[in-house]
């Protein structure tokens, strides 16, 4: 089943990824590459909110999906971006990878660079599972990076507790 799916994704990648940056000589490459990390700022209002947890900025970085598109190298301006954001937490919700492991180095480097007061939080994607999932839990747990695989932590903010959940998707090959 596991094969099954590594084997559909590196098809799909090799239609929707490599052919296309062999078509246009490498253009679509450099332009998702030169391409500025697009921040979107959203205010919610939630009625039931304790006064003590308004203002209370949470960053969320998403898909980076480094590999053919978006090399590692670019990861520090899309950290730096992040961080220079001041959000009082950061959740960075999965695929890290586009399809291999191959950057993963690379990317928990970058990752650890990522810094607010309350922490930086974890999950994975499907992405992460393509080539070696357990490989890439592993390079999390030994960076001590906040990886979030079926559980749940609290932070505490202004005297308030706040609880995160991660939930891993994905069933283990």
């Amino acid at each position: 089943r596991q094969r099954n799916k590594r084997f559909r994704a590196r098809l799909r990648h090799a239609a929707l990824t490599k052919m296309p940056i062999r078509l246009t000589r490498g253009r679509v490459k450099h332009n998702r590459s030169m391409k500025r990390v697009c921040v979107t700022d959203r205010s919610l209002i939630l009625p039931n909110l304790p006064d003590e947890l308004s203002g209370l900025r949470i960053i969320h970085l998403s898909d980076l999906h480094v590999g053919e598109l978006l090399s590692p190298d670019r990861l520090g301006d899309i950290v730096q971006s992040v961080n220079q954001l001041e959000g009082d937490l950061i959740a960075v919700t999965g695929d890290y990878l586009d399809l291999s492991v191959n950057v993963l180095d690379e990317v928990i480097d970058a990752l650890k660079q990522l810094a607010a007061p309350l922490g930086t939080y974890f999950v994975l994607g499907n992405h992460d599972y393509l080539d070696d999932g357990q490989q890439v839990i592993q390079a999390f747990r030994d960076a001590k990076l906040n990886l979030l695989v079926n559980e749940q932590v609290h932070v505490t903010h202004e005297n308030k507790r706040i609880q995160l959940a991660g939930i891993d998707w994905a069933s283990k090959p």
